[in-house]
């Protein structure tokens, strides 16, 4: 499945199947400005917003749940690693969320922040 995410005040991400029919579907988030999503182990949708920070859990049928308040600077970057805990670059933290309760685990102070990606131990 192709995930497209809207910059617009809807949120609204488009679904395209792309091995299966083509066919098309749109989920509204109602998260203003999506600018990243990752996809942890389960295959659990996080988004976030450049327009009001944070991070939000996107459920396929729309529903929603913030798992970083909105207020952040960015965030700028975002990836998921192969044990299921979403890496989360804010400018000058990098913050981990992990299973089962997506609690907001550790944050790191950096001097820059703006990408995350994952690499065989961690992230970066």
């Amino acid at each position: 499945m192709l995930h497209v995410l809207s910059r617009g005040a809807a949120g609204i991400v488009t679904r395209i199947d792309l091995f299966g029919t083509g066919t098309r579907s749109l989920v509204t988030s109602d998260v203003p400005g999506l600018d990243n999503a990752a996809f942890n182990a389960e295959n659990r949708m996080f988004v976030s917003s450049y327009a009001a920070g944070g991070i939000t859990e996107l459920h396929p049928d729309g529903r929603t749940r913030e798992v970083v308040p909105r207020g952040s600077a960015g965030p700028y970057g975002m990836t998921a690693d192969l044990g299921g805990t979403v890496h989360v670059a804010d400018h000058h933290r990098l913050t981990r969320l992990q299973a089962p309760g997506d609690e907001v685990a550790t944050t790191e102070l950096l001097t820059f922040a703006h990408g995350s990606s994952p690499t065989a131990g961690c992230c970066t």
